[in-house]
C-alpha cells in the first residue's frame, strides 16, 4: 500500500537478490562499506520523500546523499536510480562462475527472437529479381523463407538473393527465424510489387490523408506503365473530378471519403479506388496546446508541477523548460521540475499531430526569485469555474496576486475543505445552500496582503431556474439612513452638482466594490432635473473598469438616452443592450456634453458626509478624474444615488468543456474513451445518435461518473453525436468512426 505501492520497494528487494547492500551499509559512520565506490558516503537510512540536495554528517556539501537510490529506505515516489558500480555488481552475478550464472542460461531468461527482413527493391518489372536480407534479432540459427510468386518459392538460407518474379501483381513474403529456444514469424503482405511496363497499373498517393476541414490534399499519380490520361473522382472534394496528373483538392466537410483514379494510354487502362482514404475532421478537433503550472512565482531551488490542458487530437507531445534542471519532458503532466537560477523563464509545449503541430510558448511564465525575496504584495484571485452552483458541486480558484508571494492561505466559508495553502486550490465542495465569502492571504516572508470577496459563492438547493442567473436586489453605496437625497445648485458659478455646471464636468462615476454578481445589466437613476436644449441632446450611461490608478478606465458598456425622455423627480431604469462583465471593482455613472444653449441633467446624491467621510464619486474635468472636494475646493464626500441591477450567472466560458471533457481517440477505430477532468461530476447522463438522428447504444463500461469507455465495434463508419448533461449543463460532442 502507499507509499510503497509504485514498484520502488520491490526493486529494492530484488537488488538484495542481486548482491546489493543498503547504501549506508547497515552501520553508522562514514566508511565506504556498501562495496560501491560511486555511492556518496551516507551515515544512516532516509525515509519519506526528501527534497534534493539532502546533506548528512558524511556528505555535508556538494550534491548531497543519494537518497534517490533504490537501496535507501525512501518512499517509492522518491526512488530513481542505481549507480554504475551497483550495475556492475548485478552483472557480475550472471557471468560464468557467478552465483546466478545458471539462471541466466535458462530458456526463460533468454532473448526472444523478433523476425524481420528487408527486400531490395520492392517494386520491379516482370522478370527482374529481388534480394532479401534477414534483420531478425535474438540470435536465430535457422531461417525459413516463403516467396509467393517468386522463383525460388522457398529458401532456408539467411539472406536469399536473386528471387525472380515473372508475373505482374502484388506478393507476400514470409520469414520464420528460430533457434533451440525461440521462434518467430514475420509476414509482409503485398510487399513485392511486380509491374508490366507495357500495361497501365493505376496507383496514387495523397498528402495529407488526415486533415482539418477547409484544407487541401496534394494527390500524386504513381501509376506504372506510362499512362497519358487521368480521370480522378474525389468524394466530397472540391473539385469533385479532375483530369490533371497531380491535382490539389480541397475538403470542406468532415467525414471519411473515397478517391478513384483511372489511368489510361492507348491499348491499356486501369482503375484504382481507395475506400475511406481521406479523413476530414472538424476544426474543433485540431490540436490546441494549453497548460498551467501549480506555481509560477517560486524561490530559487524550488520544484513545481505542470498540468496539460490541451484539446483536440494529437499523437505525442514534448515540453521544453528554459533553464530548468529537467530541460525537456514527454510526460503529459510533468512533475518536480526544478529551477535553481533567478530569472523569468519560458515554458513551451508542442503537440505533434497528423492534423498539424501546435506550439504554445508562455514567455517568462516561471518567475524564479531569490529565497526570502520581498516586495509589496497585492492579493487577488478569481474562480475559474462557475460561482452560481447547486449544493454538492465544487469551485476551483486561481491566484492572481502580484508582488511575488511565496505562501498562500485561503479560507472558504461554507466549503470543504474550509482552507488551503496551495496557490491554486481546486474542487472546493459546497454542500450547504447559502451565499459565502472567500478570503485569500498572501505572504512572501516580508510583507503580506489580504483580500476578502464578500458573498462571492452562491449555492442553491437545485439548478437555478432563471436563465439570467441569480440577480441581486438593487445595490447602492447610499446608506439607508442617508435621507433625504440631495444635489447642489452651485453659486456664484452656474449649474448643478452632480450635473451640467460651469466646471465643464464631462462625466460622473460611482466606484463599486461588490463581488457577488459578474454582470451589470442596468441602472436605476434618480433624476432631479432634465432639460435638453435640442431634441438630440443626450446623456450616456456607462460602466467602466478600474485603471491602474484606481480611477475609471475602459468602458465596459454604455447606452445613450435622450435627455428630454426623462421625467424629473422620478426613478428611471436604464437597461444596457449587452450586460457589462465586472469582477468586483468597477464604476457606473454617466457622461454629458455641453452644447449651445446648455443642457441640464442632474441626479441625486447622498448627503455630504463631511471631513473624513467616505467618498465614492469621481468627476471628469478635462482628462483628469477628481474627487468632489478637489473639484469644488470644499469638504464634499458623497455617493451618487444610482442603483445597480446586477446578476451572477455561469456563462459557457465559466466551465470550458473543451478543457474539462476529453473524448478520444477521435477519429476512432471503434473504441472511445470519455473522461471529465478537473470538474467534480455529481450527475452525468448521455445519449448517442448517428448522423440521421437515430439513437444508438454501444456497449458502455463505466468506472465512475467521470470515466466511461464506449465500444462501437458493431457500428458502421461515420459521424456520431454524444449529447451529455454534466452537473445539469448540456454539452454535445461529435465523433467519427474510421475502422
Amino acid at each position: 500500500s502507499a507509499p510503497y505501492n509504485l514498484g520502488g520497494t520491490g526493486t529494492h528487494e530484488i537488488g538484495h537478490c542481486f548482491n546489493l547492500k543498503h547504501i549506508w551499509a547497515d552501520s553508522a559512520g562514514c566508511s565506504p562499506d556498501d562495496d560501491c565506490t560511486d555511492t556518496p558516503l551516507q551515515d544512516e537510512e532516509n525515509y519519506g520523500s526528501p527534497t534534493a540536495p539532502l546533506f548528512d554528517a558524511c556528505t555535508p556539501s556538494g550534491n548531497g546523499v543519494n537518497f534517490q537510490n533504490f537501496m535507501d529506505y525512501v518512499d517509492d515516489i522518491a526512488y530513481a536510480n542505481f549507480t554504475p558500480d551497483q550495475k556492475t555488481r548485478i552483472q557480475a552475478c550472471f557471468v560464468s562462475g557467478g552465483p546466478l550464472y545458471q539462471l541466466g542460461q535458462s530458456a526463460a531468461c533468454g532473448i526472444a527472437i523478433n523476425a524481420d527482413f528487408i527486400g531490395t527493391p520492392t517494386t520491379i518489372n516482370v522478370g527482374q529479381t529481388v534480394n532479401f536480407t534477414d534483420l531478425s534479432t535474438g540470435n536465430p540459427t535457422a531461417w525459413s523463407w516463403t516467396f509467393n510468386g517468386g522463383t525460388p518459392g522457398t529458401s532456408t538460407t539467411q539472406n536469399q538473393a536473386n528471387v525472380q518474379y515473372n508475373t505482374a501483381g502484388w506478393y507476400a513474403v514470409t520469414l520464420t527465424a528460430s533457434n533451440s529456444n525461440f521462434s518467430d514469424t514475420e509476414t509482409k503482405t503485398q510487399y513485392i510489387h511486380v509491374v508490366d511496363p507495357n500495361v497501365v497499373d493505376a496507383d496514387f498517393t495523397g498528402v495529407p490523408t488526415v486533415l482539418v476541414a477547409g484544407n487541401t490534399v496534394q494527390f500524386t499519380n504513381t501509376s506504372t506503365g506510362n499512362p497519358t490520361t487521368f480521370a480522378w473522382s474525389f468524394q466530397s472534394g472540391t473539385p469533385a473530378t479532375s483530369t490533371q496528373q497531380n491535382p490539389v483538392i480541397t475538403y470542406n466537410t468532415p467525414g471519411t471519403f473515397n478517391v478513384t483514379l483511372t489511368a489510361s494510354k492507348t491499348g491499356s487502362t486501369d482503375t484504382e479506388t481507395k475506400n475511406g482514404y481521406i479523413h476530414v475532421v472538424d476544426p474543433s478537433q485540431a490540436p490546441n496546446a494549453d497548460f498551467v503550472a501549480d506555481y509560477t512565482i517560486i524561490p530559487a531551488g524550488t520544484s513545481i508541477n505542470f498540468f496539460n490542458y490541451s484539446t483536440g487530437i494529437y499523437d505525442s507531445l514534448r515540453w521544453f523548460f528554459q533553464d530548468a534542471v529537467t530541460a525537456t519532458s514527454t510526460s503529459s503532466n510533468p512533475t518536480l521540475i526544478q529551477y535553481n537560477n533567478i530569472g523569468n523563464w519560458d515554458v513551451t509545449l508542442i503537440l505533434y499531430s497528423q492534423l498539424g503541430n501546435d506550439t504554445l510558448t508562455k514567455v517568462g511564465y516561471i518567475m524564479v526569485v531569490p529565497p526570502g525575496f520581498g516586495d509589496t504584495l497585492t492579493a487577488d484571485f478569481h474562480a475559474i469555474t462557475g460561482r452560481l452552483i447547486t449544493q454538492g458541486w465544487s469551485v476551483s480558484y486561481e491566484d492572481l496576486s502580484v508582488g511575488y508571494p511565496t505562501s498562500w492561505y485561503w479560507e472558504f466559508e461554507g466549503g470543504t475543505p474550509n482552507s488551503s495553502t496551495i496557490q491554486n486550490p481546486q474542487n472546493i465542495t459546497y454542500s450547504t445552500p447559502g451565499i459565502f465569502d472567500v478570503r485569500l492571504i498572501v505572504s512572501n516572508g516580508i510583507s503580506s496582503d489580504t483580500l476578502i470577496k464578500d458573498n462571492y459563492i452562491v449555492v442553491t438547493t437545485e439548478l437555478w431556474p432563471d436563465p439570467n442567473g441569480y440577480c441581486e436586489d438593487t445595490v447602492t453605496n447610499v446608506r439607508s439612513t442617508e435621507r433625504p437625497l440631495t444635489f447642489r445648485h452651485l453659486t456664484p458659478k452656474w449649474g448643478y452638482f452632480p450635473g451640467h455646471n460651469e466646471y465643464q464636468v464631462k462625466a460622473y462615476a460611482e466606484k463599486y466594490t461588490f463581488y457577488t454578481f459578474n454582470k451589470v445589466t442596468g441602472l436605476i437613476v434618480p433624476v432631479v432635473k432634465a432639460y435638453g436644449a435640442t431634441s438630440t441632446a443626450k446623456v450616456r450611461f456607462t460602466v467602466w473598469d478600474v485603471d491602474a490608478n484606481g480611477k475609471p478606465g475602459t468602458e465596459l458598456a454604455n447606452k445613450d438616452v435622450l435627455i428630454n425622455t426623462f421625467t424629473p423627480y422620478f426613478y428611471h431604469t436604464i437597461l444596457f443592450n449587452t450586460p457589462a462583465p465586472v469582477d468586483g471593482h468597477f464604476f457606473v455613472g454617466y457622461q454629458i456634453w455641453y452644447n449651445a444653449p446648455v443642457d441640464t441633467f442632474v441626479v441625486y446624491m447622498a448627503p455630504n458626509r463631511g471631513v473624513g467621510g467616505t467618498n465614492t464619486v469621481f468627476c471628469k474635468k478635462g482628462a483628469a478624474w477628481l474627487t468632489p472636494s478637489a473639484l469644488l475646493n470644499d469638504t464634499l464626500n458623497t455617493s451618487l444615488a444610482i442603483r445597480i441591477l446586477g446578476c451572477l450567472y455561469n456563462s459557457e466560458a465559466d466551465i470550458n468543456w473543451d478543457e474539462h471533457l476529453m473524448i478520444y481517440p477521435n477519429p476512432s477505430d471503434g473504441r472511445v474513451f470519455m473522461q471529465v477532468l478537473g470538474v467534480e461530476v455529481k450527475t452525468l447522463q448521455f445519449n448517442i445518435f448517428d448522423i440521421t438522428g437515430r439513437q444508438v447504444n454501444p456497449t458502455v463500461i463505466s468506472d465512475d461518473n467521470a470515466n466511461h469507455q464506449l465500444d462501437f465495434s458493431g457500428y458502421e463508419n461515420g459521424i456520431y453525436f454524444i449529447r451529455l448533461v454534466i452537473n445539469g449543463q448540456p454539452v454535445t460532442r461529435k465523433i467519427t468512426l474510421m475502422k
